[in-house]
């Protein structure tokens, strides 16, 4: 890549220098320090047209912003931007309603539009699913697909019978799952005969023959939480080490099931908090105790299985922190950076992951990783537009970047594209015909598909090459 040439050339400079005189040019915040399946409203920006420019003052004012962040790392984060020429002609959904029709839009995105006959729902990976209700709304079972060459294609559906302890003794519950080479999805959801708790299944990141059973209660009972792991084969339940903890939003597991991330509210707490607790010893630890922070405005998402990224958004500017449960060591990855506002002063858009956007006043935009708080070079060719959105995919690897167009009762995506913040590479591509359409909804399929889905029963699928 050219770009590593021009980052060879600067890497004998002092980084004394280069951080002084960013800070001197203003193009990145002075305060910043080293260190991070359906659509997700942000606040939403003035628009601005979706352009392209040349920008090469602003690529080595970036790079030299990128060794203030940290010197060692940012020779390997120069992003590669394609900005297809070729426009998306949207079909109208009626036009194929009988056979499958799509394409390739410049040799990298490949597109189905398909007629799914009924509303499906998505996992985040290659498997959808349909749900069968009884007449009182009541889950009884799942039919799941997957998105082959002709269409949608019917997978095996697996169920597992379970026993749950309530208040009234013990009960019968019943998930549904289903497993491929590329996927695995698990469903199923109930209430405890006493009225007062649910139950819901949810997958362990990087585990496919136990699943999570959080029960949850309401007001009746003080909001109480407990969590099981179930055993796909035999159908036992274990219950998880985690007492005392109330309110909880949310509950992720470490994939070695020997820590989890809680969203909760223990004793004396007066707003949920994130804590990481140890499933061995039950100890609980405030996260936001580390940060310095009340808590209440602080989130937090595991990333490579062993690092919390923590983030916090107080008066307009952001904050991050990369917590190490292995060694209890907390970095602050981000501090006090402006929040990109309407105003027209550059600032954050956080993708609620593990990376997020740095845009200039002029657009120009960097991406910054919050768990090494390293900032790649701008990306050359390309301006952010202040309408656009971004939506992380399950793995925290790609990111799907899109543009509204504000169409009343349909989300009118006019442009479309993928980061991959692995391959280092952003590909965009335009949309026309999208006022003959109403978009429903917009999130992945597995680790590099887009679908938007079109009156409820249409997917119009995105594969980037």
């Amino acid at each position: 890549m050219n770009g590593m040439l021009l980052l060879d050339a600067l890497g004998n400079i002092d980084d004394k220098y280069i951080a002084d005189t960013c800070v001197h040019l203003g193009c990145i915040p002075n305060r910043m320090c080293n260190e991070a399946a359906n659509v997700t409203k942000r606040r939403r920006l003035r628009r601005r047209g979706f352009s392209l420019l040349v920008a090469a003052t602003v690529v080595v004012l970036s790079i030299l912003a990128t060794a203030f962040a940290v010197s060692g790392e940012f020779r390997a984060m120069v992003f590669e931007f394609l900005h297809i020429p070729i426009f998306e002609n949207v079909p109208d959904s009626g036009s194929f309603a009988e056979n499958e029709i799509g394409g390739i839009i410049g040799n990298r995105v490949h597109v189905k539009y398909i007629d799914s006959d009924t509303e499906v729902y998505f996992t985040g990976t290659d498997i959808l699913y349909q749900r069968i209700c009884a007449e009182n709304g009541d889950l009884i079972g799942v039919r799941f697909f997957t998105v082959g060459e002709n269409g949608l294609s019917v997978l095996t559906t697996h169920t597992t019978h379970f026993e749950i302890y309530g208040e009234n003794g013990i009960e019968e519950g019943v998930v549904f799952w289903c497993a491929t080479d590329n996927g695995f999805a698990v469903t199923g959801e109930g209430w405890l005969s006493d009225g007062k708790s649910s139950w819901e299944a949810s997958v362990i990141d990087g585990i496919r023959d136990t699943v999570l059973i959080s029960v949850r209660g309401g007001v009746q009972n003080g909001f109480e939480f407990s969590a099981w792991l179930l055993d796909l084969e035999s159908g036992e339940m274990n219950g998880v080490n985690i007492v005392g903890i109330r309110h909880v939003q949310q509950f992720t597991l470490t994939p070695g099931l020997d820590n989890a991330l809680v969203f909760g509210r223990m004793d004396g707490d007066t707003q949920t908090i994130p804590y990481i607790c140890n499933l061995q010893s039950g100890e609980m630890m405030s996260l936001a105790e580390l940060t310095g922070n009340s808590g209440g405005d602080i989130t937090a998402r595991i990333v490579d299985g062993d690092t919390v990224v923590l983030k916090c958004e107080t008066d307009e500017v952001f904050s991050a922190w990369a917590y190490s449960i292995r060694s209890g060591k907390i970095v602050r990855t981000a501090d006090q950076i402006p929040i990109m506002g309407e105003s027209g002063q550059g600032g954050i858009v956080d993708f609620g992951a593990r990376y997020a956007f740095f845009v200039n006043a002029d657009l120009s935009t960097a991406v910054i990783d919050l768990k090494t708080g390293s900032m790649s070079a701008a990306i050359s060719g390309f301006a952010f537009d202040r309408n656009a959105e971004m939506l992380v995919n399950g793995s925290g690897r790609r990111a799907c970047y899109y543009v509204c167009s504000q169409e009343q009762n349909s989300l009118g995506v006019t442009a479309l594209g993928m980061v991959d913040f692995e391959k280092v590479e952003f590909i965009v591509f335009d949309r026309e015909g999208i006022d003959k359409i109403k978009e429903t909804s917009l999130g992945w399929i597995g680790e590099n598909r887009v679908f938007i889905s079109v009156d409820r029963e249409f997917l119009y699928i995105y594969e980037f090459q």
